[in-house]
């Protein structure tokens, strides 16, 4: 039997005392005295069941029972797919929660000395007669300095995410938590780089990927590709075009603003792959429509406004019956596309000590008061973050200083609380000792705005829809191996993502593709000043702030008029507020 895609909703309640499990929710082992909830698809199903030598008849479910008796958690780093399941080993007296190596199932758990809650959604967790809803201060404030909720938090106090290539343990008798590793970024870098030409590097890397759309499309049913007219997507809609035997459905969302739309090179490369192409231009109709369903589409409050095109994406990709879609997430991260790194090095290299006096010097001053920047526009952020950079320790800690979207002092008067998250994700990034500075850059992204930001992004919008998502840039063994390619052959004079250029332009013609990327953005801001405004002003009035009692209304509406007095400085941050604020009105209130 050819392994398929088991998209269902996790959800279960485990009361310590008496373990009882439904049968309709659960898959049971008698024998083994094991049950599973699975949602995912395993890659290399065929593989494993020759080598537990079962029937290839059984199903995913079955193999992962009989994997994990024959292995124990030894299974999961042998696993090559996407999946979120729990096991409940009652022989053990343990229950175990895994998630896929990077996140593209998702899976939350509350736990307490009673009980264990546990879902694929957080929606249908925190909406459970076992769970009390609360907002976590802590995990807001990790939303506002970054626009999401990085791992393993959420926005709901006690309410946790299974981290990507992690397992938690629970020992019945005891209610103790344990977590384990299984898969980690870092360790990829953890091996001496490889030493082989650059078309030896090419060549493997165009067959690691071919190999990576080809398991993906063969466990696939009604698939589609998003063009948006990059290298990301345009290869892989190339390779798909190219193993199917029909064409192959893209979608576009165009743009009127023409310094934003790249529908008409997404055209053009549909046309030359001659695929069926469908486009959509997105209008501040659109936005009207979309803006207040987004706080039904993400569990949490989400930033990102490249979201609003990816909902409309995945309502069109609906329309036309799509079941799958193959996207062009972790691209950037995989085969490198990196700012930064000369001057993250140049600062690197300066005597710790010298940076910290020049960070002290630097701190004491106002740049509000020196004339040649006080008519610098938000120069008050930008001054923040340079001399922050100058004290940070590594790169991954200036990947997060440039990131930050409210600083720590802006928090809390954002937040009327001193309860806020200094930490992160970003102060435990481990890289191994052959990772080079593009690594770490590159790494940190992955790590963080890729893993909870664009996948977050891309899951969620689609599976609203019921489709499910085709990654080939984030297969295991892609990933290792691009892991060990010396940076100089990944951005090479300059050019990002050399590699995955070079393969492109064997499926396309250069000239298609070689032009400035514009990005997969929307005009926002104008909008929040005209169609949008209404809403902006309802939701982020005096009243509605108050009557929550977390955000400062002073504060709120302090950065809200002056953004709408022309300050567009303040567009991301007042951004950020209004999706909060739709999304608490619409999870929190009622």
């Amino acid at each position: 039997m050819k392994s398929k895609d088991i998209d269902q909703t996790l959800f279960s309640f485990i009361d310590y005392e008496n373990i009882h499990l439904s049968e309709a929710s659960w898959k049971k082992h008698d024998t083994f005295q094991l049950a599973l909830q699975y949602t995912g698809t395993i890659y290399n199903f065929t593989t494993l069941t020759q080598e537990l030598n079962l029937d290839k008849t059984i199903d995913e479910a079955t193999l992962i029972l009989e994997g994990y008796h024959r292995w124990g958690t030894k299974l999961f780093k042998k696993l090559d797919g996407v999946f979120a399941f729990v096991i409940v080993d009652q022989k053990e007296k343990k229950i175990l929660l895994v998630k896929d190596h990077v996140s593209i199932r998702h899976l939350y758990y509350y736990h307490d000395t009673q009980k264990l809650l546990f879902s694929s959604s957080l929606k249908r967790l925190s909406n459970s007669t076992y769970y009390t809803k609360a907002i976590n201060l802590p995990a807001l404030s990790n939303y506002f300095t970054y626009g999401y909720i990085l791992q393993p938090n959420t926005i709901y106090k006690d309410c946790y995410k299974v981290k990507s290539g992690h397992f938690i343990t629970i020992k019945i008798a005891t209610q103790t938590l344990t977590e384990e590793k299984y898969w980690d970024l870092g360790e990829n870098y953890d091996a001496p780089k490889l030493q082989l030409s650059e078309e030896a590097f090419k060549e493997e890397a165009k067959i690691l990927l071919e190999k990576s759309v080809e398991k993906r499309h063969q466990h696939t049913t009604n698939f589609a590709a998003s063009l948006s007219g990059g290298y990301d997507s345009s290869t892989i809609a190339a390779i798909l075009q190219k193993q199917s035997h029909q064409k192959i459905k893209t979608f576009t969302i165009g743009f009127e603003d023409k310094h934003l739309d790249e529908a008409p090179d997404a055209k053009k490369i549909a046309h030359y792959l001659e695929t069926e192409h469908i486009e959509h231009y997105f209008t501040a109709k659109d936005a009207l429509h979309i803006v207040p369903l987004l706080s039904e589409v993400f569990d949490e409050p989400f930033y990102d406004n490249g979201s609003i095109p990816t909902t409309l994406l995945s309502m069109l990709a609906k329309e036309h019956n799509v079941e799958s879609i193959f996207v062009g997430d972790g691209g950037d991260e995989v085969f490198a596309t990196a700012d930064d790194i000369a001057r993250f090095d140049r600062i690197l290299a300066t005597p710790h000590t010298l940076r910290k006096g020049l960070y002290q010097l630097l701190n004491a001053l106002n740049p509000s008061t020196l004339p040649f920047l006080r008519d610098h526009r938000n120069i008050p952020t930008k001054y923040y973050k340079f001399i922050h950079i100058l004290k940070a320790a590594n790169i991954p800690e200036m990947v997060k200083i440039k990131m930050t979207l409210f600083h720590p002092h802006e928090i809390k008067r954002l937040l009327k609380s001193n309860d806020i998250m200094f930490t992160s994700v970003f102060d435990t990034l481990y890289f191994g000792k052959y990772a080079q500075s593009v690594d770490k850059v590159i790494g940190s992204y992955f790590k963080t705005f890729m893993t909870d930001g664009e996948l977050i992004k891309t899951t969620h919008t689609f599976s609203k829809q019921g489709i499910s998502v085709r990654e080939p840039y984030l297969d295991k063994k892609l990933i290792a191996f691009m892991a060990q390619i010396p940076a100089d052959v990944k951005i090479k004079n300059g050019i990002k993502k050399n590699l995955l250029k070079q393969i492109a332009h064997e499926y396309m013609p250069k000239e298609l593709l070689n032009r400035p990327k514009k990005g997969f953005s929307i005009p926002f801001s104008g909008w929040m000043k005209h169609e949008l405004k209404p809403l902006l002003m309802d939701t982020l009035s005096e009243e509605n702030l108050k009557r929550d009692g977390i955000l400062d209304p002073d504060y709120v509406i302090t950065l809200r008029n002056n953004f709408l007095n022309g300050k567009e400085e303040y567009k991301y941050k007042l951004w950020s507020i209004l999706l909060y604020q739709l999304w608490y009105e619409k999870n929190m209130r009622g």
